[in-house]
């Protein structure tokens, strides 16, 4: 429950702890970490076929990353995946996977099980790690988190080496690039990606697509140092966000830019370039305004410069895409 950048909590929460405030539970350990144990998988099964729900918590502990100690493998230790599988064909009712890691791990069987209702990343939770995920599972609290990387597949360890510190693709190499801005395979998750007890439409004041002079960009890019706090601001783009369900929820409204010819000659994929968050009740809507800085419509190539070119930008909020043009 907790990772190795702070101090040891004073006490701990543990997800048996949180559920026990909310129902009766039958606890049984499947499996350890990383062990290759199958001997308390019949009394798993056990314990979920004469329960109403069942809850797999499993993951990664300090014993396999942590600072200085690098994972080999991107999917679940030992014999998880086959608790998970094992104890979900077993069980009577719906069944929940908690995931605790501070890295990825590849959840391709888990996403694509029939019998999983649900998967819940909770990272490292901490200290009252139990009690949150307890509030998340019994809906006294609307999740809203983001995650924050890219969950891939576990043969991305075979397709890049470690040694291969270069974020783009390389087809020499067969690196299909890193992080969410340049891999070109298909993620199991993306980075970002998040689910609601509720829905959220997105709506541009206007549909026009913005048309800005290249010069604006070009007149400040060797001026500027490139953080994007203190980038110049060449236009605003607002757009309401409407709660379209039936609970009260928070949303970590993340807006994205793709460039023009995104992908090619060593041009990013998309980037980040704004995020808020925001709570609505149902029916309620608010208005959220995003700075376009020169940053934004200027990016780094391949040789580690930065460079402007004209074409058209898409600004994306959702499935909301709105065009920049730059001319």
């Amino acid at each position: 429950m907790q990772g190795n950048y702070a101090g040891v909590a004073p006490y701990l929460i543990s997800p048996q702890a949180g559920l026990s405030k909310y129902a009766k539970i039958n606890y049984v350990r499947g499996a350890t970490i990383a062990g290759t144990d199958k001997s308390d998988f019949p009394a798993a099964c056990t314990a979920a076929k004469s329960s109403d729900a069942t809850v797999l918590v499993v993951g990664l502990d300090q014993s396999q990353e942590r600072e200085g100690m690098d994972r080999t493998i991107i999917s679940f230790p030992g014999v998880q995946s086959d608790l998970i599988s094992t104890v979900a064909d077993c069980s009577k009712g719906p069944v929940v996977v908690v995931v605790m890691a501070g890295g990825q791990v590849d959840l391709t069987d888990v996403k694509e099980n029939p019998k999983v209702s649900s998967i819940v990343w909770v990272g490292y939770p901490g200290q009252s790690g139990g009690q949150a995920i307890a509030e998340v599972l019994f809906g006294e609290v609307n999740p809203s988190g983001r995650l924050p990387y890219t969950i891939y597949p576990a043969d991305y360890i075979n397709q890049i080496s470690m040694f291969d510190m270069n974020m783009r693709p390389n087809a020499t190499t067969g690196s299909p690039g890193r992080t969410y801005r340049f891999y070109t395979g298909t993620p199991v998750y993306p980075f970002g990606f998040g689910l609601s007890y509720t829905t959220f439409s997105y709506q541009y004041h206007s549909s026009e697509a913005l048309k800005l002079p290249i010069e604006k960009v070009t007149s400040v890019i060797d001026s500027e140092n490139f953080y994007r706090g203190s980038s110049t601001v060449l236009a605003t783009i607002s757009i309401t966000v409407t709660n379209t369900g039936k609970l009260i929820g928070d949303d970590s409204v993340l807006a994205f830019i793709t460039p023009p010819d995104s992908g090619k000659n060593g041009n990013p994929l998309r980037y980040l370039v704004g995020f808020e968050k925001i709570t609505l009740r149902p029916g309620q809507k608010q208005d959220v305004v995003f700075n376009v800085t020169a940053q934004d419509l200027s990016y780094v190539i391949e040789d580690g410069s930065r460079v402007v070119r004209t074409g058209t930008f898409k600004f994306q909020v959702g499935d909301s895409v709105k065009d920049i043009v730059l001319v």
